[in-house]
């Protein structure tokens, strides 16, 4: 062999040796690129159950991020999500009602109920209630009635609203202390957020 010719070798020995090289980089690269996006789309999965809809019988709705869940089941099921905790007994609330019997009332009678029944539930001085109102909530057309009283030396609103269309079993509470307007405002936001559940 001359001497171009063994260049030519040397060479071609040389690229062969580069290639290899680079397969072997692109083989250990791929599993960790391979982890990154499967890490990516388990955060995508994960921030999906975070927001994604509350199913209430014939509703849906958004709840406020970040809340936390309670439920108990049964013919007439209820749900509550808790914000931050301000004080002993003293949390932005959403509470939703839902029964599947025929029996329950629906519209401005549910919503006259449970405003009855808070008012009862603990000792309220300062006890006050809006008169009855129809509203539309994401397109659904509600009863709503706000409240508000002093708990405990704490001061609270509310508002109540139940769907108008006929298919009943749905009433909903939210209840915050009073001068909180984040929060406030945010579980208002989550009723906006009502639609029909076309689906049930």
């Amino acid at each position: 062999m001359n001497r171009a010719d063994g260049r030519r070798a040397f060479a071609d020995q040389g690229v062969r040796r580069g290639f290899a090289a680079a397969t072997v980089a692109v083989l250990v690269l791929a599993p960790c690129v391979h982890s990154a996006l499967a890490a990516s789309v388990d955060h995508g999965r994960h921030r999906g159950r975070i927001l994604r809809e509350a199913i209430l019988g014939g509703y849906a709705l958004r709840p406020p991020r970040g809340f936390s869940l309670r439920q108990s089941p049964g013919a007439t099921a209820n749900y509550q999500w808790t914000g931050p905790q301000y004080n002993p007994g003293a949390a932005p609330s959403l509470n939703a009602r839902v029964s599947s019997l025929s029996s329950s009332p629906g519209g401005a009678d549910a919503v006259r109920q449970l405003i009855a029944s808070l008012h009862q539930r603990r000792a309220w001085r300062n006890w006050r209630q809006s008169n009855g109102e129809n509203v539309v909530l994401g397109g659904v057309r509600c009863a709503r009635m706000t409240w508000s009283g002093t708990d405990r030396g704490y001061d609270f609103v509310g508002e109540v609203v139940a769907p108008l269309d006929g298919r009943g079993g749905l009433v909903l509470n939210i209840e915050d202390l009073a001068g909180h307007p984040t929060t406030w405002s945010l579980l208002q936001r989550s009723l906006r957020t009502l639609r029909r559940n076309d689906l049930t």
